[in-house]
């Protein structure tokens, strides 16, 4: 399958959506009571401002395509543990432990001034050394703590373990993702289970619409699947009693992903613009906490107070964001994965986002 660019402008929007969705940290610092129909732009992007946290769904949903396109759709020779491990380290790490020291210093001399911490209060050591080894949620996904957006990453992380054992079952692999996206999806919609049944769900449905799109089926049996699938999923939600706005968003993600995937792009300049920004997510995902810290603290040494409610603060934070983001991709990102893959894996391999 060629590369669905179609993708890389869902990964943009995905991050764009949790940078909404923040905004309201600066609220914290302010102390003033966030309302979303107050923000700016809010006639516009009021989808964003009340549900920018579902970006983190699509995330997962997308991991979980993208993984089975490239380790099982492309290579059907089972998959090299060391490899794996070095490529999820080499993309995830380097910019994790560098916005976690960032943060850890922008925290100290945010306490120091006010005699707290922005946000996330979890701050200790115990808490730093779970961050180091990524994984800071998986003994309490919501006891959130330095650059806590990253706590989707660490849960993502705990997944990846499932993945790399479900492929070495090989051709039960299908078979095997169907019942692991089915079962976690309804511990997590029961209310049993915690966000690592609801990510499983998400990377397994998305494994699954990869399959389902790499099939040789004719359009129109590929869009019965489609709609056979929504029905089902609804059909048993519904006989529980546990149709709610998580359940549809659910049966919404991966047709997302797939149309998406599928979208015709032929603009090459165009499909330069998405790959570009789709790049972006990573670092737009990890540096925008930090960078709102980095503000706050700016304004505060200014003696001035933070414009929350002005357009041009706003459209500022987001340039500030992506530009900062750019940077950090093209110079840091990039050459830090080149660096561990040459040095651990002695190739030249490309980097995958």
């Amino acid at each position: 399958m060629v590369k669905a660019h179609g993708l890389e402008l869902l990964r943009f929007f995905s991050a764009f959506s949790v940078l909404v969705w923040h905004y309201q940290h600066f609220y914290a610092a302010e102390k003033v009571a966030y309302v979303a129909s107050e923000q700016p732009l809010y006639n516009y992007l009021n989808f964003f401002y009340n549900h920018g946290s579902y970006g983190v769904q699509v995330f997962w949903c997308l991991s979980g395509f993208v993984f089975c396109m490239r380790y099982f759709l492309r290579n059907r020779d089972i998959v090299k543990l060391w490899n794996f491990f070095v490529n999820r380290f080499s993309r995830l790490y380097p910019l994790h432990f560098l916005t976690l020291l960032l943060v850890a210093l922008l925290q100290y001399i945010y306490h120091h001034r006010y005699d707290s911490y922005f946000v996330y209060q979890d701050n200790g050591i115990k808490a730093f050394i779970r961050q180091i080894f990524f994984v800071s949620s998986w003994f309490d996904v919501w006891r959130l703590s330095f650059n806590g957006p990253v706590w989707s990453v660490s849960v993502e992380v705990f997944v990846y373990f499932g993945f790399v054992f479900l492929l070495r079952l090989a051709s039960m692999f299908k078979m095997a993702s169907l019942m692991v996206a089915f079962f976690c999806a309804v511990i997590w919609f029961a209310g049993v289970g915690n966000e690592f049944f609801e990510c499983g769900a998400y990377f397994f449905v998305g494994i699954l619409s990869a399959m389902l799109l790499s099939s040789d089926l004719p359009r129109e049996k590929f869009v019965g699947l489609l709609c056979f699938y929504c029905f089902l999923l609804f059909s048993i939600f519904y006989f529980f009693d546990m149709v709610s706005e998580e359940v549809f968003l659910f049966m919404l993600v991966p047709l997302i992903v797939i149309l998406m995937a599928i979208l015709p792009l032929k603009n090459q300049r165009l499909l330069g613009v998405f790959d570009f920004l789709g790049g972006l997510n990573y670092a737009s995902y990890l540096m925008h906490f930090p960078l709102q810290l980095a503000v706050i603290l700016v304004f505060g040494w200014l003696g001035l107070q933070l414009p929350v409610f002005s357009v041009w603060f706003f459209v500022g934070y987001l340039i500030l964001v992506f530009t900062i983001s750019a940077v950090v991709f093209r110079k840091f990102e990039m050459p830090a994965q080149k660096f561990i893959r040459d040095f651990a894996l002695n190739n030249h391999a490309d980097v995958m986002r």
